[in-house]
């Protein structure tokens, strides 16, 4: 019983952590680097949703990081690991406006400007490089224990 409470609090720990690091990769770093480079071509900041949605963005994430830390082992949380990191790039989308930066009326040289930064070839990078083998490892991870677990008996 105590080894079971204690893998349990390791599982909540370590899924607190990784949601942690959701939040702060996704709703901290992210739309601040969005927002400077928008900025940097001569737009106002980045319109992001309001606090309260972030911060649920953020308890979301460390709920599923929590959920997928308990059911490690079972094919459950190898399917949220990698509902995680599906839903990390389509909230980075949708941030980044399906990957098309728009800066429209910017006074420049007494005129006005329009501009567009087209980054969904970034994001079809992001996706094949990051998102891909995020939802495909923790599947062959757990089918790789259960392989395991069917030699040992």
């Amino acid at each position: 019983m105590r080894r079971l409470v204690e893998r349990s609090v390791r599982a909540v720990a370590v899924g607190v952590i990784e949601g942690i690091i959701y939040y702060v990769s996704l709703v901290e770093i992210t739309p601040r680097l969005l927002s400077s480079l928008q900025s940097s071509m001569g737009a106002s900041a980045l319109s992001l949703p309001g606090h309260q949605s972030l911060v649920l963005v953020g308890f979301f994430f460390i709920g599923l990081a929590v959920a997928s830390r308990i059911l490690e082992g079972h094919i459950a949380g190898a399917m949220i690991s990698s509902l995680a990191g599906l839903l990390s790039f389509i909230f980075i989308a949708y941030l980044m406006n399906g990957g098309i930066i728009r800066v429209e009326n910017v006074e420049y040289a007494g005129g006005t400007m329009n501009a567009s930064l087209d980054l969904r070839p970034l994001l079809g990078v992001m996706f094949l490089f990051y998102t891909i083998p995020g939802m495909l490892l923790p599947l062959i991870d757990h089918y790789y224990r259960l392989a395991e677990r069917d030699e040992e008996n």
